[in-house]
């Protein structure tokens, strides 16, 4: 079986946690995942990262809501719904960026 291609957009950053030493962090966010080119549903979601060896972040688990994480969501709530009832249409930030910038479908190179 090919491995997917799993992409993260980000819609809003609601809350984020500061990187600790260890390079651990964290996101109170809204996001659609596309998975090889197809949009999915968008979630709220309360997302760990943390750098790798590479010194690149990288995707962690997503956790539970605390109270604070549901209080920060509050004032937010009619543009979160807005948008998970009426999700935007994304794409990946590389080809997004070329088509926004060129006007081309895919990636010039």
């Amino acid at each position: 079986m090919a491995d997917k291609k799993i992409e993260g957009v980000e819609l809003i950053v609601i809350l984020e946690g500061k990187v600790d030493d260890k390079g651990r962090s964290w996101k109170l966010r809204l996001v659609q995942w596309v998975i090889d080119g197809e949009s999915k549903s968008v979630k709220l979601e309360r997302r760990n990262f943390f750098t790798g060896e590479s010194g690149d972040t990288m995707t962690g688990k997503a956790d539970g809501f605390s109270l604070k994480d549901l209080e920060a969501c509050k004032p937010h709530w009619p543009k979160i719904m807005e948008l998970m009832k009426n999700p935007p249409k994304v794409k990946p930030a590389i080809i997004q960026a070329a088509e926004d910038i060129l006007g081309a479908e895919e990636v010039p190179f």
